[in-house]
């Protein structure tokens, strides 16, 4: 149904800066050498200009010449908070860091945190229970909250929900 545990893996930290540490982590827990810069720009009156990261990881095969080009362009450029808000567009960031290196755009999508689950989609989970289980939690507590693991949304069930699931049970 989509609700498996999530994954869990651990590095230590190596020294506090978040992209030194997520680029550590994609190197020692999943092998792939990363480049991540991250950055906020903060105004004088504490509101923020620019805020945002870059993320580069090499494909299986990258020659490594190509990558330490790009490393090198990127920590040339300076902090990528500055880039993004002199930078008319993602693309001209992309224009300067990649520079002679031919380069594709593969696909461009807008950044959210989205969580799929639903009271109806938990319904349905609810109806796998068997039918002694919904009774001992109708009994016991009269409702039953379940707690997404991805989103942590409280889903609350009632008396009522519980006995039309048990209905809908074959």
């Amino acid at each position: 149904m989509g609700l498996r545990q999530p994954f869990i893996g651990r590095v230590p930290l190596v020294s506090g800066e978040i992209g030194e540490d997520f680029a550590n982590y994609f190197l020692v827990s999943e092998q792939i050498p990363s480049l991540i810069s991250l950055g906020v720009l903060v105004a004088p009156d504490l509101s923020i200009k620019a805020a945002g990261g870059l993320f580069v990881q090499a494909m299986p095969g990258a020659d490594d010449k190509v990558l330490e080009k790009i490393e090198r362009q990127v920590f040339s450029l300076g902090p990528i908070s500055y880039l993004l808000d002199k930078s008319s567009s993602l693309e001209e960031i992309m224009e300067q860091i990649m520079q002679d290196i031919p380069y594709k755009l593969v696909g461009e999508k807008p950044l959210q945190f989205k969580c799929n689950c639903s009271h109806e989609r938990l319904a349905r989970i609810m109806a796998s229970l068997s039918s002694e289980e919904l009774q001992e939690i109708e009994a016991s507590v009269g409702k039953l909250e379940v707690c997404c693991n991805f989103c942590n949304e409280v889903y609350g069930f009632t008396q009522e929900e519980i006995a039309t699931i048990k209905k809908q049970k074959p």
